[in-house]
């Protein structure tokens, strides 16, 4: 099963107008954003289509288009919720519902405190297949699966009784949680019989626990290190594990303890969560589930992040869609491929959107793929002011001078992204692509030297004539093309030297001559970028006396009136 897009029509949450579309080629897709952006409703608005779907309603809770593939077939519908229509396709030909193939399963495992997607998308589901295991002869199929943290020990006891066989089970048992084979102390089950007697019909589960029990003389409670008394059928891990979820009504208490008496309970959070992503990968979802995650990583230490990307990649012809906050996580699925990241935003009315991949693209190119995907998304969701410089050095000179004014209750309203421009044709790709979001304003800044000069005369042509080409003295202060503003570094008042002006300039003669004087000999003055280089690492350990800063304030002042323009609609000044 391939997830191929989503369409959001009308109102749902914040996701009203979102268009998700994924390459059939990848099977994981990790949706980032920051808070608010709309990453759970997206896993919520997937679960909502698809409860309706899988139990042949058309009850939904919002209008929407999807498109899916199961077995190179396309899959494709439409639901109007204004008139309540609803289409549907198969590979572009009108069919009924009963013509279409679903997922046979949605599996979601979520992170989080919130019941909301369970109460609103699960819950009947799980309810009407335990109703169906207390009454009926043949339980339901349980296709809407919702795995939360209180599952993990039957989990656990389903990797035990199916380790054998699974390879996987076995070497996570042994290398992640140190539990070899013949190291199980016990498994102590305790079964609430008076529950087990309103039980209506004989079927599949209450077979299971009967043999459970006789097992251990009809026992309400059984103990025992044999783990194939836990499986008394050889049920694979899914069917093994469907019956535990069925017969968890009437068991009170599992109890697992193993290598001279370390029970379950003390194992990590993170060792549990791996366990469960392990086990939803491997023995729930096949090449026909659907499966969604709510940051899967959450409680996984940092250095094991990458080893679920490792469990994802196992799994092939799926479609598994989670959400992450982590750079550790969303960087290891980077490493396949970037297209399996998806950034989101919001738009000026909180709406969540899916930013573009060409600016995505040029920003990549813009930092020479040295940014993760989760530093490209908080640059582009970003509300404060851009700042397209030359290179790194820039925006540590920039940010420490900007601290040490803000610290002095100086230029407090301004608050920088910077970005750096790698060449004069990236910068006007820049200025093409990027749309800012209302308030915010975009400066491009180059050095008065000669590569600066070339480089606004490629982005800006020059309009004093023919033969005349713009500088330091006769650009102005500031102009506009397009969506950003582009300068020059403005030298300080009475500066003597204007051409080659540039943002370390900002730091006066006096500092530099302390510098020079602190070279042992000539030899050891390598060249004006090693000078510059010393001067940004004692920047960044905060060794630059503050009083050293004071001409930055020219800059801020520049960058101020380039905002008071941008609001009063002009383009230069």
């Amino acid at each position: 099963m391939k997830l191929l897009a989503l369409k959001i029509t009308s109102e749902f949450r914040n996701l009203e107008g979102l268009n998700l579309r994924f390459d059939s080629t990848n099977d994981t897709y990790v949706i980032i954003g920051n808070n608010g952006t709309g990453k759970t409703n997206i896993l919520e608005a997937l679960s909502s289509v698809f409860s309706t779907l899988l139990s042949h309603s058309t009850d939904f809770m919002f209008s929407f288009v999807l498109r899916y593939e199961i077995n190179d077939i396309t899959y494709r519908v439409k639901h109007d919720k204004a008139t309540s229509t609803t289409e549907y396709q198969k590979d572009d030909v009108v069919v009924t519902d009963a013509d279409m193939i679903y997922p046979n399963r949605i599996v979601c495992n979520y992170s989080g405190e919130d019941t909301r997607m369970w109460d609103n998308y699960y819950k009947k589901a799980n309810e009407e297949y335990l109703e169906s295991v207390r009454t009926a002869e043949a339980p339901n199929v349980l296709s809407m699966i919702y795995i939360d943290r209180t599952m993990w020990k039957y989990i656990l006891l389903c990797m035990l009784a199916t380790r054998d066989v699974n390879i996987a089970f076995d070497e996570f048992l042994q290398e992640k949680l140190g539990i070899a084979s013949g190291n199980l102390d016990s498994i102590d089950l305790n079964f609430n019989t008076a529950r087990l007697s309103k039980w209506q019909r004989e079927n599949q589960i209450t077979l299971f626990i009967r043999q459970l029990r006789a097992l251990f003389g009809d026992s309400s409670s059984i103990s025992s290190n044999d783990i194939s008394k836990f499986n008394p059928n050889d049920d694979d891990a899914r069917l093994l594990f469907n019956k535990y979820m069925g017969a968890s009504q009437v068991i009170d208490t599992l109890n697992i303890s193993f290598n001279g008496g370390i029970e379950s309970a003390f194992l990590s959070e993170g060792e549990k969560k791996m366990m469960v992503i392990l086990f939803i990968l491997e023995a729930i979802s096949d090449e026909q589930t659907l499966v969604l995650m709510d940051e899967p990583d959450s409680h996984i230490h940092i250095s094991r992040k990458s080893e679920l990307r490792e469990m994802f990649d196992h799994m092939s012809h799926r479609s598994n869609i989670i959400t992450s906050h982590s750079p550790t996580l969303t960087a290891s699925f980077e490493e396949k491929t970037k297209g399996a990241i998806v950034m989101l935003d919001k738009d000026e009315n909180g709406k969540a959107k899916v930013i573009d991949k060409d600016i995505v693209n040029l920003v990549e190119r813009l930092t020479s793929g040295i940014w993760t995907s989760q530093k490209q998304n908080l640059f582009l969701a970003s509300h404060d002011d851009i700042l397209i410089v030359e290179g790194p050095t820039d925006e540590t000179f920039i940010s420490a001078a900007l601290k040490y004014f803000k610290k002095n209750g100086r230029y407090t309203s301004l608050s920088f992204e910077f970005i750096p421009c790698g060449g004069a044709s990236n910068v006007k790709a820049f200025a093409q692509k990027f749309t800012p979001k209302d308030g915010q304003t975009v400066v491009a800044l180059f050095d008065g030297d000669d590569a600066g000069v070339k480089s606004m005369n490629q982005v800006i042509p020059c309009t004093l004539g023919k033969k005349i080409k713009w500088d330091i003295k006769n650009f102005g202060k500031a102009r506009k093309n397009q969506r950003t503003w582009f300068s020059f570094y403005p030298p300080y008042a009475r500066r003597k030297n204007i051409e080659n002006f540039n943002v370390e300039d900002y730091f006066t003669c006096q500092l530099f001559r302390k510098y020079i004087l602190s070279f042992t000999s000539l030899d050891t003055i390598k060249s004006k970028d090693g000078l510059k280089g010393k001067l940004e690492e004692d920047c960044k350990k905060g060794k630059i006396d503050e009083k050293f800063y004071e001409k930055f304030s020219t800059l801020f002042d520049h960058i101020v009136a380039i905002k008071e323009a941008e609001k009063r609609g002009d383009v230069t000044i």
